[in-house]
């Protein structure tokens, strides 16, 4: 638990200093303009897209890198990238809080922060696969962390029309 109170807290300072404070006003209440125009330019509609966007290119990035043990040094930026965005991405709200009721809201909220905090402890898991070096755990760590995508996805975003 201590690890990863301090990859969190290293995180945070590697992303200016992301507040961990659960009383911080995620920034989706403070800035609700859209940042991009849509799936045509391919630019994010908020942060939380831009860093779930990080998250997943991390992810397309260690599905090659995993696969080269002359590659580990790729694979630990890459699951630092994925860190770093998942920790950002975390204060954010989800794309379906509007469409849930107001006196679910809050829980919500928590259950979207949890599903991001076992993301992180995923990625953690995976990174030290990694530095470890064995084939076998760093697969299952990486199938751990993918297998988190589709039901979250699923939870917390809409599709779009």
């Amino acid at each position: 638990m201590k690890t990863i109170v301090i990859a969190a807290l290293t995180l945070a300072a590697a992303v200016g200093g992301a507040s961990l404070c659960s009383n911080a006003t995620p920034r989706a209440f403070q800035d609700p303009e859209p940042q991009g125009k849509g799936k045509e330019d391919h630019a994010p509609d908020s942060v939380l897209e831009s860093h779930m966007h990080g998250i997943e290119d991390a992810l397309h990035a260690l599905r090659r890198s995993l696969k080269d043990p002359a590659k580990s040094a790729d694979s630990l930026a890459s699951i630092a990238k994925l860190q770093t965005d998942a920790v950002v991405a975390k204060s954010e709200l989800p794309r379906m809080l509007p469409h849930v009721p107001e006196a679910e809201r809050a829980a919500f909220v928590v259950e979207y922060r949890r599903e991001m905090v076992r993301l992180l402890e995923a990625s953690l898991k995976l990174e030290s696969a990694v530095l470890d070096g064995k084939p076998e755990p760093i697969q299952a760590a990486f199938e751990a962390l993918r297998s988190m995508e589709d039901p979250a996805h699923d939870r917390f975003t809409e599709e779009e029309k």
